[in-house]
């Protein structure tokens, strides 16, 4: 089964005797060719998966050639769709849900089809807000005032924000600040309700606008709440926050910090 998404993305399902453990077809590159789906170890299912992977992709390239979109876009003298590009296999594990692990209501607002899944994967209550599609020009009024409602009825709220790393990919500087002043600007008229709660602001990783893709850069955090003691960083950047007291921590640290905040941490000792 193959769910289109967002933008260029969609989700390819398969089910039966396979196995995440193949490499992708996406050459990473542009103007390379295709590269053939592989197991990555030596179980049949890995195998079998790998092949049939490949066919899809063969199946695609000649499917590809009648479809109504490459007609149009030919007219258009733009590209012509021609092939699709299977990555990341993945499987669903077993995962505690933050209900069992830090004892409290999650929620998240996201556009992306990933994040979506993610939250839901981890026992959140997933939503969608108008304006939000996981793309450079979403807008977030309803996006944030969904996530001000929410918050009284919820212990935890994450409100996820895509349009600065699709700038980022496409090496648009402006576009990325856009993001940025819009968000800002969303968030503006709920600033005192903010200052009651407690607030973190982060990144899943670095995409600088120069390099255009991924890379593995600290990012900057920023927690922020009525007893968070305040240290001196006044600019929230890279070069800015690694001075900060939280100091140098890694992704899997935060919603221990935050749950410590909270009150919901389990105690030890007496």
């Amino acid at each position: 089964m193959y769910k289109s998404t967002v933008e260029h993305r969609g989700v390819l399902v398969l089910r039966g005797p396979v196995s995440h453990k193949v490499s992708d077809t996406d050459p990473h590159k542009v103007g390379e060719p295709l590269a053939p789906a592989k197991p990555l170890d030596g179980g049949k299912e890995a195998q079998t998966t790998a092949e049939v992977v490949n066919e899809i992709t063969r199946l695609f390239v000649e499917y590809s050639k009648g479809l109504e979109a490459n007609k149009r876009r030919s007219e258009r003298n733009e590209p012509l769709i021609n092939a699709i590009l299977i990555r990341g296999g993945g499987y669903m594990p077993a995962i505690e849900p933050l209900a069992q692990r830090y004892r409290v209501r999650a929620a998240a607002i996201a556009g992306v089809a990933l994040i979506r899944g993610v939250a839901k994967s981890v026992g959140m209550d997933v939503y969608a807000a108008e304006g939000l599609g996981g793309t450079k020009f979403d807008k977030f009024e309803a996006a944030v005032r969904l996530a001000i409602d929410l918050m009284k009825r919820y212990d935890l709220v994450f409100l996820h924000v895509k349009g600065t790393d699709s700038a980022s990919h496409d090496g648009d500087f402006k576009g990325k600040v856009s993001v940025v002043e819009r968000l800002d600007e969303a968030l503006r008229p709920y600033a005192e309700i903010l200052e009651e709660n407690y607030v973190v602001v982060t990144s899943d990783h670095a995409t600088p606008v120069a390099v255009m893709e991924h890379t593995g850069e600290p990012v900057p955090i920023m927690l922020y709440g009525p007893d968070v003691v305040r240290d001196d960083v006044t600019r929230f950047s890279e070069l800015t926050c690694w001075r900060g007291a939280l100091g140098r921590i890694r992704g899997i640290d935060v919603m221990p910090t935050l749950a410590s905040y909270l009150g919901v941490s389990e105690k030890f000792g007496e």
